[in-house]
Parts: structure tokens; sequence; C-alpha cells
């Protein structure tokens, strides 16, 4: 647990302390080993504004929930917990979705409790551009990626990533993880929380992407965990089946969102990612693959050969099965 006691970290913040600015928001199952690594993280930041941080609990079966019940003691004022009875997510109930309607800051910035911020200045630097540029709708940053014992696997998330990114650019693989992203709070009036997709993360992004530009940092201020208990290990056919929606629920609040070239990518992703997927099925994908990929003519070469490919590897591997 961090040295630092809530009056030192409170004692430079101006304004209401009940009234925060950044709404810090964690979910987390089973991470007994990572979530007092996450916590400190947090309570690390040195800001002159207050922050609140909201950690919810998915009914872990190991000793996370009581870990988080002892920073609450320690920082009453700061950490505001949700402890579920009982798992949500097997239930389909998206994690982060539920901390939301808990905060009340002006901006939220998003932590798996698996991972965790590396920079004390976090916050501040992201606070301090979104007060300036009013156009911008969200701000994230790169990252390490390390393992489940902390050991660094890869020093950069993603590499060559724009530092203005729009709608266009969260079509396929998201440019930065999760922990990395803050975004104004204002816009979650239209977030549709009834809705249930595997790719929580990725629809969150695109459709912040929505209301304004992203501003992307290369600095690396904080970590990702890869491990095996990691919820987003593996790629179930039937949970993925629903972020085939996605593209049109951000239609349906922006007509100039690209849904058809979102499409081709969330088709070419469940024939290429996906497991437990039926032969049949996969053709399916890549047939819609291939038929959406022509919103993106004359650019959409590389796209049909990857389609072809991997068609043609499900192919061999339906023929080998039999």
């Amino acid at each position: 647990m961090i040295k630092k006691t809530e009056k030192e970290i409170m004692k430079n913040w101006e304004g209401d302390p009940y009234n925060p600015i950044v709404s810090i928001c964690c979910t987390t199952y089973n991470h007994q080993n990572y979530i007092a690594e996450a916590l400190d993280s947090f309570l690390m930041q040195e800001t002159n504004f207050v922050f609140e941080i909201i950690v919810r609990d998915d009914a872990s079966t190991d000793k996370t929930a009581h870990i988080i019940r002892e920073y609450e003691k320690n920082y009453p004022n700061i950490i505001k917990p949700i402890y579920e009875k009982e798992n949500g997510y097997q239930k389909g109930i998206r994690p982060m979705p539920v901390t939301f309607t808990k905060a009340k800051g002006k901006y939220i910035a998003l932590c798996e409790g698996d991972d965790y911020w590396t920079s004390s200045q976090k916050l501040a630097l992201q606070i301090k551009f979104l007060e300036k540029n009013i156009d911008y709708a969200g701000i994230a940053h790169q990252c390490s990626i390390i393992d489940e014992n902390g050991k660094i696997k890869r020093m950069f998330y993603r590499r060559n990533i724009k530092e203005v990114l729009r709608s266009a650019d969260f079509l396929s693989e998201p440019p930065f993880q999760t922990a990395t992203f803050m975004f104004r709070t204002s816009y979650l009036e239209k977030y549709p929380l009834s809705h249930k997709f595997y790719s929580g993360d990725k629809f969150l992004f695109s459709f912040i992407s929505i209301f304004g530009k992203v501003k992307y940092n290369s600095q690396v201020l904080s970590c990702y965990r890869q491990h095996e208990q990691g919820i987003s290990h593996g790629v179930d056919y039937q949970k993925f089946v629903d972020d085939i929606h996605i593209p049109y629920i951000l239609y349906s609040i922006d007509k100039k969102y690209p849904k058809y070239k979102h499409l081709a990518y969330i088709h070419l992703s469940m024939l290429i990612l996906t497991k437990n997927i039926r032969y049949w099925s996969s053709i399916k994908h890549g047939v819609l693959a291939t038929l959406y990929s022509f919103s993106y003519v004359p650019k959409n070469y590389a796209f049909l050969k990857s389609v072809f490919y991997h068609l043609l590897l499900r192919t061999k591997c339906h023929i080998l099965q039999d």
C-alpha cells in the first residue's frame, strides 16, 4: 500500500472535495495479485484538482475485495467501491459501464484492476490538455505490455499512431489500450447502457470519437498486463456476434459514422479471431467482409487479400478435420 496518507493526497486539491474533476473508473475480478498496484498508481497522482476512485469488484472469489476494503478504510473520501454479490460478467453485463453510473467527475479515466499507471503526472497532463482544447473529446497515451509477473514483453502497445485520431481510426484494432484513455463524462448522456458487447472498450472508443477528435500522446504512462486470466484472453464466437450491432448503434447516433467500413472489419475479425466458429459461418462472414470492403474502394486490395487468405485457411482446416 502506498505510504501517502489521504490528507497528504488531498492537501493541494482546490475546489469542493465532493465535486471531483476526474472519476477514475476501475473494474476488477480475481486480481488479488495486481489490484494493490493499480490502486497505488491512482493514489500517487499529483494534482491540484479533486479526483475520486470508483473501483468495482465483480464478485471475486479470491482476496481482491478484501484488499479493496483495506484501501477503503485508509482512503474513505477518495475510494468509492462497488462490491457485487454475483458475477455480472457471466450474465453479459459489461463491467466498466456500471462504474460510469456512479461517476461524478467532469472527466472519466479508465483502468482495469490488473493494469496500472506509471506516471504520477498522468491525470494532470491529460486534464491540462482537455481543459485547453474543447474540440477534443478524449485523450490517450502509449503504454508498455507486461506479463503476469510484471516483466516487460513489449515496450510499446502500438507504433506509429497519429497524434490526432478520428472515428475512421477506430474501425479496426484500437490504437491505444483501455488504461490510457480519458474522456468527457457529458457524452455518456447518449451512451447505450442497455446493449451488451464483447468489445466494450472498442465500442467506447468509437462512441467517444463521434463527438470530437481524440488526442494521442506517445509518452509511456502505464502498463498493460497480459495473462491467461485476462478478460480479453480468447474470443468466443457466440459472444463476439453481438459486436455486429455496434456500427448500427453508432450510426443511429451520428449519420456520418462510417457504418459499412466498420462492418467490413467486424466480419473480418469474426473470420480471423473467433474460436468455436462453424465452417459455414466463417464462409458467411468472409463473404460479408468482402461485400462491405467495397466501401473502401480503391483501397481495399490488402483487405481482400486477408479475407481470401483466412477463408482458404478455414477451408483447409475443415477438409483436414473431415
